[in-house]
């Protein structure tokens, strides 16, 4: 079976943030609704990591058909709190445990990471307003999201 060079470097990607300790257990492709309801199942919090949409970056010149691919991920975080600090303090730690993850993606001497697969991850946005979480009570949420540069035979 085949499968997208952009769907291989996702996988390593949530294998990678799923190891992270300190972390929630990692949901894939759920919705808010999901993550809301397991908040109030009182756990302390909740991640996910949804797939986002595959840019051709460019065509490489000479490159006899290869292309440079960007491709998305968002980690939606929602944390449990008695207080709007200590939310903020909690979001805090689950961004700097992620970004810890992505940084050992992309270390060079992991065999299992994103750099050995010549793909380099980048945080590019931290949202942490205007979300479907503002407003709701003891609940703080933000989404993280990520880009995925590689270079494949194909424009996905």
């Amino acid at each position: 079976m085949a499968e997208l060079v952009t769907d291989t470097m996702l996988d390593i990607l949530e294998a990678i943030v799923r190891a992270g300790s300190g972390l929630p257990t990692l949901s894939r492709n759920e919705t808010l609704d999901q993550g809301l309801e397991a908040i109030g199942e009182h756990r302390s919090g909740w991640l996910n990591m949804v797939d986002g949409d595959v840019n051709v970056d460019n065509e490489l010149l000479g490159g006899g058909g290869s292309y440079d691919l960007v491709q998305e991920a968002r980690f939606e975080l929602l944390v449990r709190a008695r207080s709007e600090s200590d939310g903020r303090s909690a979001l805090a730690g689950l961004i700097s445990a992620i970004a810890d993850q992505i940084d050992y993606a992309n270390d060079d001497g992991n065999e299992d990471g994103l750099a050995v697969q010549g793909c380099v991850a980048d945080i590019t946005r931290l949202q942490r307003d205007n979300l479907a979480s503002d407003g709701i009570p003891f609940v703080k949420g933000a989404i993280l999201t990520v880009r995925l540069q590689m270079t494949s035979d194909r424009p996905f």
